[in-house]
């Protein structure tokens, strides 16, 4: 089954997020339901006054792309960050990301990881005592619903990662995403985890599920060729590996994700001129 319609496909991609916000709200509270009202608000928002700044009919505020990022936005960012912080985030993902370069399907950045790139620089408290990549640790009240915490650990630190993928795995199935971006991505990430002989659990830590399945799969700011989407994904999957293992910082996926979408044309080219 295929769904053609782009309004479809948004409102599609947002739906599948929901089993990921449903792992997180269990895990986190709903401190995360407030944040997802605060960002799809501050996201419709902004679409709505970019719109009629340039003169569009406000009707393809519609079409779902600002609340599929605001969904990104409020699984990736802490779930208790002030709700300017969370607004902001919103609104430059939208703005600036998204209608600063002609709107959707122009951007050459992932709005949600733009938005969530400028909370962390702009507001770094708020994020240093959050692993915020986008969650890697359950919180004591999670695990303490549970009754056994160390009976439980591994168990919760899957949670968002199965989440994400019977999410993910609706999108591959309606043939939304294209099957190699999330399988590059985890191949490039497991690849690396191996080199640096990580822990398995890295690859359940975070966002990086979620990432294969509803980030790296972005049609607009990925490759576009067969070969060059193989080179791309796997590219930002080692990437964010690295990072996380040998930056200044845990969060890495946005910044591993920003810098794919730089090399994004260059890993076409690439691959182009090596099959001459």
């Amino acid at each position: 089954m295929k769904i053609a319609n782009s309004t479809a496909i948004m409102w599609s991609v947002a739906a599948a997020t929901l089993p990921a916000l449903a792992a997180a709200t269990y895990l986190y509270g709903w401190g995360v339901c407030q944040q997802l009202f605060i960002t799809v608000s501050a996201a419709t928002l902004c679409e709505l006054i970019c719109l009629r700044w340039q003169g569009k009919p406000l009707a393809a505020a519609a079409d779902g792309s600002a609340v599929v990022a605001a969904c990104i936005l409020t699984i990736a960012l802490p779930p208790y960050v002030p709700w300017g912080v969370a607004a902001a985030a919103a609104i430059f993902a939208i703005g600036l990301a998204k209608h600063c370069y002609g709107g959707l399907g122009n951007n050459p950045f992932n709005p949600a990881m733009a938005g969530y790139a400028l909370a962390f620089i702009s507001f770094p408290e708020y994020f240093n005592a959050w692993t915020a990549d986008a969650t890697s640790h359950p919180t004591p009240l999670a695990l303490a619903r549970l009754g056994d915490p160390l009976a439980a650990t591994t168990w919760l630190l899957a949670l968002p990662a199965l989440a994400a993928a019977a999410g993910g795995g609706v999108l591959l199935l309606l043939r939304l995403a294209d099957w190699r971006l999330p399988l590059a991505f985890c191949l490039g990430a497991v690849a690396t985890s191996m080199a640096l002989a990580l822990d398995w659990q890295t690859l359940i830590q975070g966002g990086l599920v979620f990432a294969a399945f509803f980030v790296i799969t972005d049609p607009v700011t990925a490759a576009t060729s067969r070969g060059g989407r193989w080179c791309y994904a796997a590219l930002v999957g080692a990437l964010a590996i690295w990072l996380r293992q040998h930056g200044s910082h845990s969060d890495s996926i946005a910044f591993a994700i920003l810098i794919g979408n730089v090399l994004a044309p260059l890993c076409d080219l690439a691959v182009k001129q090596w099959r001459r």
